[in-house]
């Protein structure tokens, strides 16, 4: 951002103070007057490095005194033209749009800068030293080799999956009686013999085997749900090409679908799609190379995923069953044709990977519906889409989403 008022001056910076905040950490650098900036942050999210190029820094050293927060160093750079500050995180950050502020009271000149944690990636950089191990061999960098450490994901609590049950839990075949062997019959003389009455030989009871229910495709104990709700869409943050700019969206709509089966042991898997849609609200920062902060907009933000979900219903005596779910699968996301001012920013799709978590509850209407109600958080991995001059810029997707259903029973 640039200053107008003061073209060719050259500004004072006599403070920097860092100061930590609820939702946020904010850092200030106390000006003579307005003055150009310009912010950049590096790959992982833990650097920041502001450039005045027309200031000068008349205070003392940046050091311990400036540490704040998750700012764990701060650095200050002069060159024969202007001033750099460097600040280092200990946990990924992203910028809001820095700021002005007039002098009021015993303030000067103000330039504010706005750092919130940036959202958690689903796909880390190829530097970062996480690893998850099924096979026990691990593959994390062994940084004490007297201690070595492996970070293993194992099933817990599950059966052996190749251990089948013959007939359904609690209820075991009835063994058949073995006939009985008749002892053999002495010959009788051929003396006339006296008519005897005909008895009806004794017949055992009929035994029958256990039936298990067939649902839809010929598996057990299915159902199908149908969901729709509110849909609340994160504000984004976008970087690359032709500049950084957020988005904010309004309160949008959720519709979704799903076939699954009940197991025996509480567990229900399913697969399912969602649809989702959010109209934009506002747009502030640099977008395909023009500044905007707007609400001036057109355009919206939909989704279309495809999940695989596994939920547990938490038994109770009750008709109201709460339960607990987690799902992956893919999602094609949209940005149908931003625009602020009427000017266009970009319209454009990518597939990325999501997970969702949530709760809920269901509640037995009858025999074969349940009313559902629930919470679920989604997010993907970061899509990445080209804007109006056909360069490509990183966004982020998350969202919160509250539901409510019915659940009906196909057997």
């Amino acid at each position: 951002m640039a200053s107008t008022n003061f073209s060719g001056k050259t500004a004072v910076i006599s403070d920097l103070r860092v100061g930590t905040h609820p939702d946020k950490m904010r850092v200030v650098l106390d000006v003579s007057h307005p003055t150009d900036l310009s912010y950049k942050v590096s790959g992982d999210g833990k650097t920041l490095r502001l450039d005045l190029p027309k200031a000068s820094w008349k205070a003392k050293g940046a050091g311990a005194n400036h540490l704040a927060g998750y700012i764990v160093g701060v650095n200050h750079l002069a060159s024969s033209t202007g001033s750099s500050f460097t600040l280092q995180s200990d946990t990924a950050i992203r910028i809001k749009r820095p700021f002005f502020v007039s002098p009021s009271g015993t303030r000067g000149h103000r330039i504010v800068i706005d750092m919130v944690p940036a959202p958690k990636r689903m796909v880390q950089r190829p530097n970062t030293n996480l690893i998850a191990s099924l096979d026990n061999t691990g593959a994390l960098p062994n940084r004490n080799p007297a201690k070595p450490r492996v970070e293993v994901a194992q099933f817990t609590g599950s059966q052996n999956p190749y251990i089948q049950r013959a007939f359904p839990q609690g209820r075991q075949m009835q063994r058949q009686p073995a006939p009985r062997r008749m002892a053999p019959q002495p010959v009788q003389s051929q003396q006339p013999r006296q008519q005897m009455p005909q008895q009806v030989p004794h017949q055992a009871p009929r035994q029958t085997m256990p039936q298990q229910h067939t649902g839809f495709l010929g598996l057990r104990n299915t159902y199908a749900r149908g969901s729709l709700g509110l849909h609340m869409l994160t504000e984004t943050s976008n970087e690359g090409g032709g500049g950084t700019f957020d988005a904010e969206f309004q309160p949008g709509f959720l519709l979704g679908g799903a076939l699954g089966t009940q197991l025996d042991n509480g567990f229900r898997v399913e697969g399912e799609f969602l649809y989702t849609n959010a109209n934009l609200k506002q747009i502030s920062g640099t977008a395909a190379n023009i500044v905007h902060n707007t609400e001036e907009v057109e355009g919206d933000m939909s989704s279309l995923a495809f999940m695989a979900n596994v939920a547990y219903d938490f038994p109770n005596n009750s008709r109201l069953t709460p339960f607990v779910m987690g799902g992956v699968g893919m999602a094609s996301l949209l940005l149908n044709d931003y625009r602020a001012s009427s000017n266009v920013i970009a319209d454009d799709m990518d597939w990325v990977f999501a997970l969702q978590l949530g709760f809920g509850a269901s509640f037995d209407l009858d025999d074969r519906t349940k009313i559902e109600v629930g919470y679920r958080y989604f997010e993907t991995q970061d899509p990445e889409f080209s804007d109006a001059n056909a360069t490509p810029f990183e966004s982020v997707y998350a969202s919160h989403n509250f539901l409510v259903g019915a659940r009906i029973d196909l057997n």
